[in-house]
C-alpha cells in the first residue's frame, strides 16, 4: 500500500510499465496545497514534488513519444481493496 507520503507516476509507453516514485517526509493529506509536476519527454521521465523532491529515469528506448490516450486518465489517490 502507498503511503500518504508518497506520490507516483506511472506509464506504459508499449514496452511496460515505467514507475517513479517521490517520498515526502510530511504526510502530504496535511490540509495544504502541494506541487505536482510529471513529464515524460524524448530523453526522460521526471516527477517532481513540491519543488524539492524529485526523481529522474532515462526514457525508454523504445516506445510512443506522444501521448495517446485510448483509455481513461486518472489523476489522484490510488484506491485500494483489502482482502482478508
Amino acid at each position: 500500500m502507498k503511503a500518504s507520503t508518497v506520490v507516483s507516476f506511472s506509464f506504459d509507453v508499449g514496452n511496460g510499465p515505467v514507475e517513479l516514485s517521490v517520498r515526502s517526509p510530511t504526510p502530504l493529506n496535511d490540509d495544504q496545497w502541494h506541487r505536482v509536476a510529471a513529464e515524460r519527454n524524448v530523453k526522460e521521465a521526471v516527477l517532481q514534488l513540491d519543488q524539492q523532491y524529485r526523481e529522474v529515469r532515462p526514457a525508454p528506448a523504445q516506445g510512443h513519444t506522444r501521448l495517446e490516450l485510448y483509455s481513461q486518465l486518472y489523476v489522484g489517490k490510488e484506491q485500494h481493496s483489502h482482502s482478508y
